[in-house]
């Protein structure tokens, strides 16, 4: 792993790097003084047919184009599926450099095929958050649980080298989208690629569960995990994965992982925010799904802050309320289950499985996409929230108007 020192000088700017960044800083001087608190995730293999993103140049300018949503924490993705898109010592060359491993599908779509983001001009996770430091912003990764993104070329190297700790199916089919959580090594990798983010200057973690790559109990059983039921039940475990206890009993296992990761970023004085999946007034996806007892973490304090990013306001919980109404007790029930977490809601431009960006409230509502966003900003401030979270900011998504009302609501 290399040192703090030497991520520095890889992510050290030009003169030119130097005079942008004193510019964004005295552009971000008012955000100091916002009531929430407002955290751009932050997709840069998006912005590849627009900007240079292997280059200083091109992350210069992605940030210039992201500030103009008023965020004042910019939250890098920092991997493409199990793939780093930095320079990783745990996820190691070649066999992570596409076409040549047999094991992998190449990216072909135009624009993309050749990206080679773990060895552009820069260390592209330090130097994006060496410069939104140097803007008077927060830097912040949005580190996703998923290690797969659908395609077997974006596979993680440190996976496909560990067949052993591979996810199972009840019919013994090994699954390798990430590994399991029942083995404690799987743990291990996700800690040691976690202090290679922090090593970056990342100072807040936005730990979204909401981008899975398909994994849930049915990929948990694996020899360790289902030694793990018999011991418990004295019984062979369902073949059902749907069956509650089993659920529960997964769910074990993923909280396994959160606790780790919250507890490493703890360690190292960093925030660590864990987005939910969907929840409506009457469901609850990670827990009914996954069975993740985040609330016992919350009333605990293992996670610093809880956000709901994917609120359903068309639920058959809310049938006959008006989305906004909807919304609004959503989001005072989220907020009695926060115990000593920090709550955060969202201003999406991503509409996501239960379809509420901005967007799709305007068109539920015949308001304009920049007055959905002041009134989701709104009922988070009424509901206690610390801050939102804007998902994703790709390259030309949040309109303008829609920029200068998160910019403008303080």
């Amino acid at each position: 792993m290399r040192g703090t020192a030497e991520i520095r000088a890889l992510g050290s700017g030009t003169s030119m790097a130097r005079a942008f960044c004193a510019l964004a800083a005295a552009a971000a001087m008012p955000f100091a003084a916002a009531a929430l608190e407002k955290i751009a995730c932050i997709d840069t293999f998006d912005f590849a047919k627009v900007y240079d993103i292997e280059r200083r140049s091109g992350c210069e300018k992605m940030l210039e184009h992201i500030a103009r949503t008023g965020a004042d924490a910019m939250a890098w993705r920092n991997q493409t599926g199990g793939m780093p898109r930095y320079r990783s010592a745990e996820e190691r060359l070649p066999l992570s450099d596409m076409p040549f491993s047999k094991l992998r599908v190449p990216e072909s779509r135009e624009g993309y095929a050749w990206l080679k983001l773990d060895r552009g001009e820069v260390d592209l996770l330090a130097y994006p958050c060496e410069i939104t430091a140097a803007s008077g912003r927060t830097p912040a990764v949005h580190l996703t649980v998923e290690e797969n993104h659908y395609f077997s070329f974006t596979f993680s190297t440190w996976v496909l080298e560990h067949p052993e700790f591979w996810c199972v199916m009840s019919n013994g089919t090994p699954w390798p989208g990430h590994g399991s959580f029942s083995y404690h090594e799987e743990i291990d990798h996700r800690i040691r690629l976690l202090d290679e983010i922090l090593d970056r200057g990342v100072k807040l973690v936005f730990l979204g569960t909401g981008r899975q790559g398909g994994y849930g109990p049915r990929f948990e059983y694996t020899p360790v995990n289902v030694a793990r039921w018999r011991s418990k039940y004295n019984c062979n475990p369902p073949k059902d994965w749907h069956d509650p206890k089993w659920i529960r009993h997964c769910g074990e296992l993923y909280e396994r992982f959160i606790l780790s990761m919250a507890r490493r970023c703890r360690q190292r004085g960093v925030r660590m925010i864990m987005g939910l999946r969907i929840f409506t007034l009457d469901s609850d996806e990670m827990k009914d799904v996954y069975g993740v007892d985040w609330r016992r973490l919350c009333a605990a304090g293992e996670i610093d802050g809880i956000c709901f990013p994917y609120v359903d306001f068309r639920a058959p919980s809310a049938k006959g309320l008006d989305p906004w109404t909807a919304t609004d007790r959503t989001y005072a029930l989220a907020a009695s289950l926060k115990g000593k977490a920090d709550v955060y809601f969202a201003v999406n431009a991503y509409p996501g499985q239960s379809k509420n960006s901005f967007s799709d409230y305007a068109e539920a509502t015949g308001l304009s996409k920049a007055e959905c966003a002041t009134r989701l900003l709104e009922l988070a401030k009424k509901h206690g929230a610390r801050g939102v979270v804007l998902q994703i900011v790709d390259y030309g998504n949040y309109p303008e108007d829609v920029c200068k009302a998160i910019r403008d609501f303080k």
